[in-house]
């Protein structure tokens, strides 16, 4: 407290550069009190530190009774720091300078109290006191927010306090970063549910009133702040109204934006001659330095947003609205951030002797201390410039802008790399800083190669990039530093604290590094260009599938990270491999580790990897690696297709995955594989399995399931081989299924009996229509067919009999069947099937109707019924009101 009265007497003549260095200050402090003590002991101390600055920006603190009462460390520091803020306030009236410094002491303490959860500071500690820890600070947010928006809105005398103000803004950016993704019941980010309602929209009112105040400010700083804000309530979905969305973003929107040419398409060759492309209005009121300044930081909120709207983890709503506020000056706003993007690449890379640029008229027009945070909007402004140029109208003009930008992206994504490649080989973790943070670093790469993937989907990326080998030599370092981190072993000259700290990654970057990924892969495909070398590319796929056969991945208990990089270098195999121009010798360690199947006779060393590719996925869904997720199994079902269809992968192989399918009931699974083979050797190979699945009355779904894949592994071969092995084989299990479902009293639902009595009679019919087909013989053979044919045509007579006493027909032949159960369209059903082979095969059906006779007279006037009823169209059901769906049976044809 003593220190707060001592700088207050300096603080009016050198306000922000006081309160940066003690908010510096007090970042080392807690930095080397982290390491001489325990966790219990640094947590109580910082927590303390936390809850007084938010009671001295408040101006005063107060408990509850019953957090008084509790009597637990929380609420004694919490008891602590309102006896302080009371003590000092009791002296003399807090300043707002004193407030504004408390401000900075409460937004570093609170980063340093949240980074315990995320497991950032060098303390061995559980995860239930991470857990304890973390929800100890969020059960003070409502002190936090209202200390935040108190100091967002500070005035004295009609004048607003802007340093207060700022500092304000700032904690509320922290609060929100820290808290957003909290859901009500207090769980931390990493726990909270993806759908859940984050705990901080209750107070999204009190958020938004404090940002629309700051919004009409003329500061730069105090804009720059709130922008942060803006950016993070968006981001976190802490704004679910889209008047509220249009209030707070509209007015971020800068005036008089111009559309125009690339002004560097036309200068001369001296590379530091530039012509202003944008010329700022004069104004009576704002200097050409603040214009300017207000200008680039609200274009790059507006760049941020554009890009959220576009990414892949954004809210559907959110990102409909975002882009519909965005669409009227897309173009406008697409060659601003082009003429930002190429300033500020010049202006960071020491470009000092530059009398002018695009955006300003002579250097003395920056503001250098807005343009320290260059670095920060220069990530948004390149990928926003690459994300909208290729779209919209004018693309002859933006194309001129695009030269130019391109360049910069790569300088820029090659940069973001070393240093995140340079920052993870550090045997010590430096101290956690928005500067210099590995999240931060994390985040500007991801928003590079956003803009990277809109480059890539537009074609626009120039030929020589590819032939000269960057692209190659940035998949290199994507590969290395990102999508084969989370797969290697452990480091042996770091420390596990160290080790935590280089597995981290931040899902985003993961995400939009797999994007980029499949984005050159289908660039590969749809050009097909031999210069495109993807041999790191192929090397990143095969090292990935390598470690997945190994074993080193338990799919159990996955993180979402390693399960996207799975499921794009699944996805990837699937089109790179397959197609057979990936053009690019690839080694890896699949070679030397085959799974179940056969390679012999394989002297093609791309044929091999396809096939163990091929075992590698039927291992994978036969469940040998562990349970897997829904978008796990469609991942690795497209390489399963792709290799069926487009791989060089052997009968034997294809027989072995056919027979293991059927034997898990994976039928899905077994109908792509077996409709590759050959012959009847897929139908022959897991005929058995089929046999005791059809037979299994205990597990009705398994039996439905197995009947239609069966049925359209049958309709999509269209083979008299095979529809004959499967009537000789489970035919008479498929007339059982039908008969004992739907012709007998059984508790099965109405709709699973439909099912089987659809997928029964398709069955049928595809038999029937084979028989049909007479053989190319003497007249012994075409009687042997009538023969066979009017056998047929008997034995399923007698199933349909049943059906139809059961179920009944409309107005002429009331169900026998439990009224709870029968099902008239059922019976329809059957006497379309009737009337279908009576038509098709008059005889056959006349000889079995004789032997239905001789058996049983009743059962012959139940089909005549049932054929007479079809034929005339239920004339007296028509006057009834049944409302039963009619099933037409020519409609089972296409049945898919």
């Amino acid at each position: 407290m003593a220190s707060f009265r001592e700088m207050e007497k300096c603080t009016h003549k050198h306000e922000g550069i006081l309160l940066d260095e003690a908010g510096q200050t007090l970042a080392m402090l807690l930095e080397a009190d982290g390491g001489k003590e325990g966790y219990s002991e640094y947590h109580r101390r910082v927590l303390h530190c936390l809850l007084f600055a938010v009671g001295v920006v408040n101006g005063t603190m107060e408990a509850e009774q019953s957090e008084m009462d509790t009597g637990d460390q929380a609420s004694r520091v919490k008891c602590d720091a309102i006896a302080d803020v009371a003590l000092l306030s009791n002296v003399k009236l807090i300043r707002w300078q004193v407030r504004a410094l408390a401000g900075r002491m409460a937004n570093t303490s609170l980063r340093r109290v949240t980074a315990v959860y995320y497991g950032n500071l060098n303390h061995s500690i559980t995860i239930k006191e991470r857990q304890e820890g973390y929800q100890q600070a969020i059960s003070y947010v409502k002190d936090f927010i209202s200390a935040a928006c108190s100091a967002a809105t500070a005035s004295s005398n009609h004048t607003d306090l802007a340093h207060l103000q700022q500092t304000g803004l700032e904690f509320l950016a922290a609060v929100i970063s820290c808290f957003g993704h909290s859901t009500a019941s207090l769980e931390p980010a990493g726990l909270a549910s993806k759908f859940a309602a984050p705990c901080l929209l209750q107070y999204s009112t009190q958020i938004t009133s404090a940002v629309k105040y700051a919004l009409g400010s003329r500061q730069s700083n105090l804009i720059n702040a709130c922008t942060s804000v803006v950016a993070l309530l968006v981001k976190k979905r802490l704004v679910v109204d889209n008047v509220v969305l249009c209030r707070i973003v509209k007015p971020l929107l800068p005036t008089g934006l111009q559309f125009g040419p690339c002004p560097l398409e036309n200068c001369s060759n001296n590379p530091h001659t530039f012509t202003q492309f944008i010329s700022e209005a004069p104004s009576k009121t704002k200097s050409v330095r603040e214009q300017l300044s207000e200008r680039y930081i609200k274009l790059g909120l507006v760049a941020e947003l554009i890009l959220f709207a576009n990414c892949e983890q954004a809210n559907c709503d959110i990102q409909g609205h975002l882009r519909h506020l965005f669409s009227a000056q897309e173009d406008a706003l697409a060659v601003n951030f082009a003429a930002f993007a190429i300033d500020f690449a010049r202006l960071q890379h020491g470009d000092t002797h530059t009398t002018g640029g695009l955006v300003f008229s002579q250097t003395s027009d920056i503001d250098p201390q807005n343009f320290r945070t260059v670095r920060k909007k220069l990530p948004f402004f390149c990928s926003g410039a690459a994300l909208l140029l290729p779209q919209g109208r004018h693309i002859r003009l933006k194309q001129e802008w695009m030269k130019h930008v391109i360049p910069v992206l790569l300088v820029e994504l090659r940069t973001s790399l070393a240093e995140l490649k340079r920052f993870e080989s550090m045997p010590i973790i430096p101290p956690l800083t928005p500067t210099s943070s590995q999240w931060c670093l994390q985040e500007t790469l991801t928003t590079y190669l956003q803009g990277m993937c809109a480059v890539l989907k537009a074609g626009a990326l120039p030929a020589d990039v590819f032939y000269s080998g960057e692209i190659n030599s940035i998949v290199q370092s994507l590969s290395s530093n990102i999508l084969l981190r989370p797969f290697e072993n452990k480091l042996d000259h770091v420390s596990e604290k160290a080790q935590k700290e280089h597995e981290s990654l931040n899902d985003s970057l993961v995400f939009q590094t797999c994007a980029f990924l499949e984005d050159l892969v289908d660039l590969k495909i749809e050009t097909n260009d031999l210069g495109f070398d993807t041999t790191s590319l192929s090397n990143c796929i095969l090292k990935v599938l390598t470690a997945v056969q190994s074993r080193s991945i338990e799919f159990n208990y996955i993180s979402l990270g390693k399960e996207r990089i799975i499921v794009s270098c699944m996805q990837s195999a699937a089109k790179l491999f397959f197609s057979h121009i990936h053009g690019a010798a690839v080694d890896s360690e699949l070679d030397k580790s085959s799974t179940n199947g056969s390679h012999d006779g394989m002297e093609d060393p791309m044929e091999k990897k396809e096939a163990i590719i091929f075992n590698l996925s039927v291992d994978i869904l036969c469940g040998k690696y562990g349970v897997i997720s829904s978008l796990m199994e469609e991942a690795v079902l497209k390489l399963l297709r792709a290799g069926v269809i487009h791989g060089h992968v052997g009968e034997k192989n294809k027989q072995f995955a056919s027979h293991v399918f059927s034997s898990l009931c994976l039928w899905n699974e077994w109908l792509l594989v077996s409709s590759s083979i050959g012959e009847t050797l897929g139908l022959m190979a897991s005929m058995e399995h089929l046999q005791n699945a059809l037979k299994d009355s205990n597990d009705i779904s398994n039996q439905i399931e197995a009947l239609t894949a069966l049925r359209k592994f049958l309709q999509e071969k269209n083979s008299t081989d095979e529809l004959n092995l499967a009537m000789n084989q489970v035919g008479g299990s498929i007339l059982v299924l039908l008969k004992t479902s739907c012709g007998k009293p059984n508790e099965i639902p109405i709709e699973l009996r439909r099912r089987i009595s659809a997928e029964s009679i398709h069955v049928i019919v595809l038999v029937f229509q084979c028989l049909l087909v007479p053989d190319n013989g003497d007249g012994n053979s075409i009687q042997s067919s009538v023969q066979r044919l009017s056998d047929f045509l008997y034995v399923c007579a007698i199933v349909f009999v049943d059906v139809l006493t059961y179920n009944g027909l409309p107005s002429v032949l009331p169900p026998l069947g439990d009224s709870r159960y029968a099902d008239i369209s059922l019976g329809r059903l059957c006497a379309q099937t009737l009337v279908h082979f009576a038509r098709g095969a008059p005889g056959p059906f006349r000889v079995c109707l004789d032997r239905i006779t001789s058996a049983s007279f009743e059962h012959r006037t139940i089909v005549e019924t049932a054929v007479r009823a079809e034929l005339s169209g239920y004339t007296a059901a028509t006057s009834g009101k049944s409302s039963l769906p009619c099933l037409s049976l020519h409609k089972l044809y296409r049945v898919s």
